[in-house]
């Protein structure tokens, strides 16, 4: 019995994914059993989609909307592996597009990783080419740059949620440039999802000084195999834009 939202996940993946071992299996005999069964593993993934959906309705969403989170993708080929049917890099943009469609917050989702273009923004339109990754390495710094732009070029507070397996090939230099933003844009945050049961990766050391530095602007979170994204984005959104307190007045009341 699943004692959780995060388990119901788990065990739909794993269906999916046997559904879709049997359907290649029947692929050369029987076309018709095949297609069925592919049929079953959309109907599955569709219900994933819809769980993450509703994990996210019980946000607060007149905090939320109108603010403006962005959410970067590790696109490296070793987002693409594991995990049952699905990936990392699948889950991350499941739930990053599951957000956006159930808040009225102002969202952008890219994909980061070459070193030649800073982030593969993601649209409906280029969602499943996306989805095999960007076929590169862990260059973080392109990304960096493309936030501390994005945090200079507007007054608004910029939430900036980072999803990773813990590479980065450039920590140092990374970690300068968001060490740049967040002084100069005291209103922005930068979140780190980690997707790794391995402690002490280079993006979590990096998320580690970073936090240590800006305790207010920076958050790590760890979401390993069968755990939730959706519930993470969640906590991340409920944090970032919950309103501040009023300030109880110092002076004596008048009687």
């Amino acid at each position: 019995m699943p004692k959780s939202v995060s388990d119901v996940l788990k065990n739909l993946d794993y269906l999916a994914g046997d559904f879709n071992q049997k359907a290649e299996a029947k692929a050369a005999g029987d076309k018709r059993v095949a297609a069925a069964l592919e049929a079953a593993a959309q109907t599955i993934k569709d219900l994933q989609q819809q769980v993450n959906t509703l994990q996210l309705a019980s946000l607060k969403q007149e905090n939320v909307k109108g603010k403006d989170f962005t959410f970067l993708i590790d696109g490296s080929g070793s987002m693409g592996t594991g995990r049952g049917s699905s990936t990392p890099l699948k889950e991350s943009l499941e739930s990053a597009t599951a957000f956006s469609k159930a808040t009225e917050a102002n969202v952008t989702v890219g994909l980061w990783g070459d070193s030649d273009t800073p982030v593969i923004v993601v649209n409906d339109a280029n969602l499943k080419a996306v989805e095999k990754g960007l076929n590169c390495g862990t260059n973080f710094l392109p990304a960096a740059g493309y936030m501390q732009a994005a945090a200079a070029a507007t007054k608004k507070a910029q939430h900036f949620v980072i999803f990773s397996d813990g590479d980065a090939f450039d920590q140092k230099a990374s970690l300068e440039k968001l060490q740049q933003m967040l002084k100069a844009s005291p209103k922005a945050s930068v979140d780190f999802a980690l997707l790794t049961n391995n402690n002490g990766s280079n993006m979590e050391k990096l998320a580690g000084v970073l936090q240590k530095e800006f305790p207010q602007q920076v958050g790590i979170y760890h979401v390993t195999a069968g755990g939730s994204l959706s519930e993470t984005l969640k906590i991340i959104a409920a944090k970032r834009t919950q309103p501040a307190k009023a300030k109880k007045s110092s002076q004596p009341k008048v009687k």
